[in-house]
């Protein structure tokens, strides 16, 4: 699946060329981005007036609004293995969270340090994280919120939470929204795209945009060839075979595809995500 940016993204947020400044005075605007490649392409993006709603369904984002759930103060997202290890050895109580290739960080990968905890969000329960603040790395889902990081507002998003941040969105009333999927090696993931369209589902009762991009209508589309029942359907995805595969990961896909268990929504504030 490839798009150009005007097939993804608020026109307004990359704008090179604009007679009569029509670009810049359109009032409302949705996008989205799929893979890697389209995340990364909005480091270069003006998100100064952008909400964007990060999501990382299998797991990242789920991991993070259960640890933040279950009493953890924050989670600080860093792109390598070496950024978590000195962030720790600035500060020994922090907790190491993530994962390479689906499975915790061991010593084979930092020369010597084990990671606290991996990627599944059942590791990350009130006796493990309460009071607690967590450095994590993931392959995809704490580049997609570093990326992003220089928008105006950076929401996570789940299944999980999906309502509550519906909500918060409803009360924002954003000029500029962007989805970001943080999708599955370099392809989109179908549990973000269909979680994608969910939101959009939910949203666009209650807010109307000027500009809704054609990809954000392929996720609602997504959304509704699913239907409510994404347990009949994403068990198939690339990324739920992977954890459905390796044992002590594969009760991760259920609970990951819970909806609206938590009222709560994660933002990121100065580099750490905290509950809003």
């Amino acid at each position: 699946m490839r798009f150009s940016s005007s097939n993804l993204y608020p026109p307004n947020i990359f704008i090179t060329h604009d007679p009569g400044n029509r670009l810049r005075k359109m009032q409302t605007c949705i996008g989205i981005a799929f893979t890697p490649n389209d995340f990364w392409a909005l480091k270069k993006a003006d998100l100064s007036n952008t909400i964007c709603v990060v999501l990382d369904v299998l797991r990242f984002t789920s991991t993070v609004v259960t640890a933040l759930a279950s009493g953890a103060t924050g989670i600080i997202p860093v792109s390598e293995i070496a950024e978590a290890l000195e962030l720790r050895a600035q500060d020994p109580t922090f907790l190491l969270g993530g994962e390479r290739k689906g499975q915790r960080i061991t010593s084979s990968l930092t020369g010597g340090a084990e990671f606290d905890l991996g990627n599944s969000p059942r590791e990350y329960t009130p006796q493990h994280v309460q009071g607690k603040r967590i450095v994590c790395t993931t392959t995809n889902g704490t580049q997609a919120i570093r990326a992003c990081a220089h928008a105006s507002t950076v929401y996570i998003a789940a299944l999980l939470n999906i309502k509550a941040v519906v909500h918060q969105l409803i009360k924002d009333r954003p000029t500029n929204l962007v989805i970001v999927c943080s999708g599955t090696e370099n392809e989109p993931a179908t549990e973000d795209v269909y979680t994608a369209g969910i939101l959009w589902e939910e949203l666009q009762q209650h807010l109307r945009f000027d500009h809704v991009s054609d990809g954000v209508q392929i996720a609602y589309l997504t959304a509704k060839a699913i239907g409510h029942e994404p347990k009949s359907i994403i068990p198939y995805s690339k990324n739920a075979q992977r954890l459905l595969s390796i044992e002590e990961l594969r009760d991760d896909v259920p609970f990951c595809l819970r909806r609206d268990v938590f009222q709560i929504v994660p933002r990121l504030i100065n580099n750490e995500i905290k509950v809003h």
